[in-house]
């Protein structure tokens, strides 16, 4: 960091690194850890009995910073095999190796699969002992004799069987989450890896990339775990099945297809699920694709006003997205209902049998089978889910298989020595390149890049230049002989700069050694120095989203110094200076292009005259029709940019790190302030406070808009009523069971006995008041989740654009990702756990309260046992913190794509260690839930055993019958499992409403209607488009100035030029006019009416501007330039033919106009301006990237068809502007100088003539 002292930081207190989080002892990016507090334990420091059951956990939760500040640096730091670049490392060699990932996941976690295999087998034969314990268990306490000391043995042994299990599934819970985050983090480098670092045939989209990442890795990590789960979960179905036609004496056949039967119906709901998923995720995708288009140029949007187009279009795929979504939640219901329902239609129709049979049945036979049907009904509903999870983890094993095996694109890189020579760099030989497979745009390209050169492209507009340099670098779909030099390294520099979220610094460096004199003599040669002392925070400034905190040129120049500084062999730059004034374009070309790079190869495109015609450059190449050629040739020893003498000493100098020209002077640098407190808050993650999960409910319920609070009431009270109703019904089916058991006779009731119908109606009641229950969760749910989404999409659209600057674009996307998807489905299965296992839960209860009155015991223990949520829910919240943190850095990556792949060495690794980073705190994060969940379920087992006593003094003091006695242990030894059920439905809701919190804390932020009265617009307005600037200045994060008191007036229909060196201000000018930003002091008056008292959206839609960069999404240049189909394609066509590009009408724009060139799609944009003229137009420096004919044609068109309109041109093309009517210059975001051209050209005191003359000077 640049000191005020004027020295670089490294000089004295070295930094650690300079990754994307680097070290500020005054400003640490996480929460510092207070030493003097007591470390809570860990696993490794505590007892092999603690560990055993999880009781360090306890104390962990108590004393860990988690609970307070969500702060993962906390978290347990993993084990060596545990971290994601070892790991990765190990996969990738095996999948390399097999092609296959199921071989790859077997070979490297084998070790760790065996050991859980081995737990299940002990969790199996537990379960099973179980089972039968409890089957001689009822036998015993049930029988006419009671004995109660082997009442109690029996007991005392399911006791400890049964914590035994408990301890071997959560070690087993806990290894086969490692195993799973291990594959996971394995997955996610591997997936970074095939989409950022090779060039493939189709760009995959970042949609389809992101569930990939998020959900694909995850699911094939849970297929790994979920082998033993299958398993196990149908092995204790076979073994109940089996124990139950040992009790009741059954034909095989007949209980094997009444299961048939009962689980075919199960399947087909499920194969049916399956479906309507898949197609659920299509259209998800689709969505998540819309949404990042429009989060991506929400600037754009704003600045037309465009929020209800952008709203409709979302809301066209929602409601796609939505039908299918509430598909999925009604058969999701519907299968768990039904599953649920398998033990008490089984118990029912083995009692039917029984009863018109007349067979013998006492009542240890019914209520043993009234046990054994519901571990058949548990059982059965594990093997679904299992099921289901094992086919959705195949499914996405499969589409990842296919994605990773996708075929490259065929590289015609050559080494041959047939066609090229020691000193060549590049070499093309009768080369064919095209945008696809089919579009020709290049053809019989030949030329040769020695060593050392400056060779310079240059051609018109949408000519092919940049495919042209993709090509050199074997990224492009190509015929003919190529050629690159293997042994150098190369840099790139996209026409369209790409920057991280991080600071300039930090960009520039980019895993480097910081070398301070390197270090300023790139600054110097790419004229960083002056930006960097205006800005606030100097070279700590951090750069956000898409380098928004930034304008064009500083974009453009940090990323030519990152590439500099990484002090490559080859340089190719497509186009770098296009967004920097002509002053700024000489000083660069000479101190860096000629100077700093004099001993290394560079490959520049541009459409500056004055470099092409230059005598530095060594090869000019013209890119004109379907061909490329060489107009000029200079060899290396004759150059002007090298002489002889460095010609001699070439190899030697090019493996020097020190790039210092002699013209480079290093003086003491400025002095910068470091980082302020405000800028380091916006860069650091943004937490917000940890509230009880009850809180959030009911400040979600108070803050509520109307129509959702009634949609919630009303879902509440039916549910309510429905979940009332079941635990009645549910009640009055048991006692109606006791007494059946107690009146049934057999040989002497034959046929459908009296009692027995009640138990049937009653259980069919239950089953139906069950259902009704659970689709009436899912029809209010998605209802509100649907007014919820809408909500959020206007609050989003109303937030000022400073939110999205400092916003990571994968934080937007997590709020529909993560958080509207707990709304959607999250939510919903938890309310249903809730409603089984309360249900259940209640209806036992109060069983065992009549009978026993041991209920307030045991809801007192079982308060104590369910006691955790908020240690969970901070976790899961971290965890989605954390996902969103790997989102943004993948996003950032696919944009970047191109320039990372040419990365050097050292760049690359400090890429890979950002994501390993990432991927190693979210997996100690998520390490920690087998921790806790351990901890749960073993607590849940002693409260189990706490019931077994209770259950045990029961039988000890004997007074009620055999029915009541079995009513009352069958209830008590399922409170356990109905715990876990709503343990899980009720973590759930907390979690549910954690991510409710983060929804109601993004519409709390101001958004820019809260701060507009609304004005009254005449239909005409702005009738003259008469402007007029008073003593307006404007500030980024009300500290760093932008406009500095700016005055000056405009006329109706003028034309005014507004001009100055990049990052003056020029472009805040506009922003401020349409009131992106608004003012600290001053206002705006357009045709007299200030505009702070107008709508914001109305001010935007009445005036019109063609921004530097326009949104872009797929569709056909008919549906962009006239989306609502307003203009017959004549007057289209007529439109292109004004502005050049008439031969590209019918084509198809792709995401972002991938397939167009920069200056074909600015010319785009300012055809769709043309189409919807406004009184006032301001132009962007959206001609940038377009040659001296296009430019002369726009000048040409806005002369004749705007002649009406009020003209805002800004530009860093002075010639451009001769012929407007008035000039305004911006220096340091001052207005220094306003008047008309023609008086400034001529006086030689004007800053408008300096500036010219140092234009023609550079020229």
């Amino acid at each position: 960091c640049i000191g005020p002292a004027g020295k670089m930081g490294t000089s004295g207190n070295a930094e650690p690194s300079y990754g994307t989080f680097s070290y500020d002892p005054a400003h640490p990016a996480h929460p510092v850890h207070d030493e003097s507090a007591t470390d809570p334990p860990t696993r490794w420091s505590s007892s092999w009995f603690s560990r055993l059951f999880f009781w360090y956990m306890g104390s962990y939760m108590k004393q860990n910073p988690l609970l307070r500040g969500r702060d993962w640096s906390s978290a347990w730091p993993l084990a060596d095999d545990q971290h994601s670049e070892r790991a990765s490392k190990r996969f990738k060699q095996e999948y390399e190796a097999a092609g296959r990932l199921w071989v790859a996941m077997w070979r490297t976690e084998y070790t760790l699969f065996l050991r859980a295999g081995v737990l299940a087998v002990v969790t199996v034969v537990c379960s099973v002992v179980r089972s039968i314990l409890v089957f001689f268990l009822l036998q015993s306490v049930l029988a006419d004799v009671v004995y109660v000391r082997q009442a109690l043995l029996l007991l005392g042994i399911t006791c400890t069987v049964e914590l035994v299990g408990q301890i071997a599934f959560a070690h087993r819970f806990r290894w086969q989450r490692m195993m799973q985050l291990r594959i996971a983090g394995a997955l996610r480098v591997l997936l970074v890896e095939h989409s950022v670092m090779r060039a493939t045939r189709q760009a995959i989209p970042l949609a389809e990339l992101t569930d990939f990442y998020r959900n694909g890795a995850a699911s094939v990590g849970a297929l790994a775990a979920t082998v033993h789960d299958l398993w196990t979960s149908a092995t204790n179905l076979a073994a109940s099945v089996v124990i139950l036609v040992y009790v009741l004496r059954l034909s095989w056949i007949a209980i094997g297809l009444a299961i048939v039967v009962l689980s075919s119906v199960v399947l087909i709901q499920d194969v049916v699920s399956a479906h309507v998923t898949r197609a659920w995720t299509v259209e998800q995708a689709n969505m998540m694709d819309v949404l990042h288009e429009c989060f991506k140029s929400i600037l754009s949007i704003k600045l037309h006003a465009w929020e209800k187009k952008a709203t409709t279009r979302i809301d066209a795929v929602r409601d796609k997205e939505q039908c299918l979504r509430r598909r999925v939640g009604i058969v999701r219901a519907l299968r768990d209902n039904s599953s649920w329902s398998l033990g008490l239609l089984m118990s029912t129709a083995i009692f039917l049998f029984y009863t018109i049979t007349a067979k013998a049945l006492t009542p240890a036979a019914v209520f043993s089978t009234y046990k054994l049907c519901t571990q058949v009904q548990t059982s059965f509903y594990d093997v679904l889910e299992n099921l289901e999870t094992s086919f959705h983890g195949l499914y996405k094993m499969r589409a990842l298989e296919a994605l990773l095996h996708a075929s490259e694109k065929e590289s015609t890189i050559s080494t041959a020595q047939a066609f090229h020579d020691g000193g060549d760099v590049f070499v093309l030989e009768n080369a064919q390149l095209a945008t696809s497979t089919t579009t020709l745009l290049l053809s019989s390209i030949s030329f040769r890049v020695k060593t050392g050169q400056l060779v310079v492209i240059h051609g018109a507009t949408g000519s092919g230049k940049s495919t042209l340099l993709r090509a050199l670098l074997g990224d492009g779909c190509s015929r003919g002989r190529m050629y690159c030099h293997e042994a150098m390294s190369i840099a790139y520099c996209a026409q369209e700069p790409w920057l991280q979220m991080r600071s300039i610094r930090d960009n520039i460096v980019s895993g480097m050694n910081f070398d301070e004199a390197k270090y300023m003599c790139v600054l110097d040669g790419c004229g960083l120095l002056d930006d960097l002392a205006m800005l606030a925070d100097g070279d700590r400034t951090l750069v956000g989203p898409r380098g928004a905190t930034l304008s064009g040129g500083q974009r453009a120049r940090v990323a030519l110094a990152r590439a500099c500084y990484s002090n490559a062999d080859i340089y190719v730059l497509d186009d770098p200076l296009a967004n920097v004034d002509p002053v700024l374009q000489g000083e660069i070309f000479r101190k860096c292009i000629v100077q700093l790079l004099a001993v290394k190869t560079v490959v520049l495109t541009t459409h500056n005259e004055e470099i092409v015609s230059s005598e530095m450059v060594d090869c000019v190449i013209a890119v004109d029709g379907l061909t490329a050629s060489v107009t000029r040739q200079s060899t290396l020893a004759t150059s002007g940019r090298v002489s002889a003498l460095t010609a001699s000493v070439f190899s030697a100098r090019r493996a020097k790190v020190g790039l210092a020209p002699s013209s480079l002077q290093l003086w003491t640098a400025p002095s910068y302030p470091k980082t302020s407190k405000k800028t380091q808050a916006v860069a650091c993650d943004k937490r917000s406070e940890d509230s009880s999960w009850l809180d959030v409910a009911w400040k979600y319920l108070l803050q509520m808009p109307r129509p959702n609070l009634w949609t919630i009431v009303a879902g509440t009270s039916f549910t309510g009523a429905f979940l009332s109703g079941f635990c009645q019904a549910s009640v009055d089916r048991d006692l109606a069971l006791m007494d059946w058991v107690t009146h049934y006779v057999p040989d002497q009731t034959k046929g459908l006995d009296v009692k027995f119908v009640e138990f049937a109606v009653l259980t069919a009641l239950t089953l139906a008041l069950f259902m009704l229950s659970s689709l009436s969760i899912v029809w209010f749910l998605f209802d509100n989740s649907a007014k919820q989404f809408g909500s959020m999409i206007e609050t989003l659209f109303r937030i000022p654009v400073g939110f999205f600057e400092a916003t990571p674009i994968g934080e937007l996307l997590g709020y529909y990702a993560n958080d509207l998807r707990h709304l959607d489905l999250s939510m919903i299965r938890g309310q249903s756990l809730i409603l089984r296992g309360a249900s259940m839960l209640l209806a036992g209860l109060g069983v065992v309260q009549h009978f026993a009155g041991a209920s307030v015991t045991m809801i007192c223990c079982a308060c104590a046992s369910f006691s955790n949520y908020q240690f969970l829910t901070s976790l899961n919240h971290l965890e989605y913190e954390l996902e969103e943190r790997q989102l943004s850095f993948l996003a950032q990556a696919v944009e970047g794509k191109e320039t990372i792949r040419l990365f050097t060495t050292p760049q690359l690794q400090e890429f890979y260690t950002q994501l390993f980073q990432m991927i190693d705190e979210f997996s100690r994060v998520s390490s920690l839930i087998p921790e806790v969940t351990g901890y749960v379920v073993l607590r849940i087992a002693w409260f189990q055993v706490l019931i077994m006593l209770v259950l045990a003094v029961f039988v000890a003091t004997r007074t009620s019958a055999g029915p009541v006695l079995g009513v009352v242990s069958f209830h008590m030894l399922e409170i356990g499992s109905n715990g876990l059920y709503l343990f899980g439905g009720i973590l759930g809701i907390a979690m549910s409403l954690v991510r409710i919190d983060r929804l109601r804390h993004l519409k709390d932020k101001a958004t820019e209607a809260d701060v507009t009265p609304r004005t009254g617009l005449d239909d005409q307005w702005p009738l003259r488009g008469a402007i007029i600037f008073e003593h307006v200045c404007m500030c980024y994060i009300s500290e760093v100035p932008l406009l500095r008191d700016v005055s000056f007036e405009v006329s109706g229909g003028e034309k005014i030029g507004v001009v100055g060196r990049t990052g003056s201000g020029k472009s805040s000018l506009a922003m401020a006019l349409f009131r992106i930003r608004e003012l600290t002091t001053g206002r705006i008056l357009v045709d007299g009416m200030d505009v702070s008292r107008l709508d914001v959206r109305e001010l935007r839609r009445r005036l019109c501007i063609v921004p530097q960069n326009p949104l872009f999404y797929k569709c056909t240049i008919q549906s962009y330039l006239d989306p609502f189909s307003i203009f017959d394609d004549a007057i289209l066509w007529r439109i292109l033919k004004r502005t050049g590009i008439a031969n590209r009408f019918g084509d198809t724009l792709l995401n972002d106009a991938e397939n167009w060139s920069a200056g074909e799609r600015q010319l785009l944009s300012f055809s769709r301006a043309l189409l919807h003229p406004s009184r006032i137009m301001v132009f962007d420096e959206c001609f940038s990237a377009c040659h001296q004919g296009s430019d002369e044609r726009v000048l040409k068109v806005i002369s004749r068809y705007l002649a009406k309109s009020t003209v805002l041109l800004i530009t860093h093309r002075v010639e451009q502007l001769l012929d407007f009517d008035k000039i305004l210059v911006l220096q340091d975001g001052r207005a220094v100088e306003f008047g008309p051209a023609k008086s400034l050209v001529s006086n030689p005191d004007s800053a408008f003539y300096e500036f010219l003359e140092a234009t023609i000077l550079v020229n």
